[in-house]
């Protein structure tokens, strides 16, 4: 009868940590699923979409790569200028 406590114990911590893994796996499939239907959405819309809006689109895309590139470009500036100043230190 002692050992049937331990067998018990056992068995209820692999059902626990069993049904934890099934729940982390269907949370898992669930959020692969949501992140393939909206890219799904947003495929199809980019495809319905008329030249002027996708012109609109384009044009605001390529102003946050141009913020982009200014931010970069201030900071080579930047690490230039102290590196010209560690130079005359030096």
């Amino acid at each position: 009868m002692s050992q049937a406590t331990p067998l018990l114990q056992r068995r209820s911590t692999i059902l626990a940590i069993s049904a934890a893994i099934i729940t982390a796996a269907g949370a898992y499939a669930g959020a692969l699923l949501k992140t393939d239907v909206e890219q799904k959405t947003v495929a199809q819309t980019v495809r319905e979409e008329g030249v002027a809006e996708r012109i609109d689109r384009l044009k605001g895309y390529r102003g946050s790569l141009q913020l982009q590139r200014d931010k970069i470009a201030e900071k080579v500036r930047l690490l230039r200028e102290e590196e010209k100043e560690r130079g005359k230190t030096a």
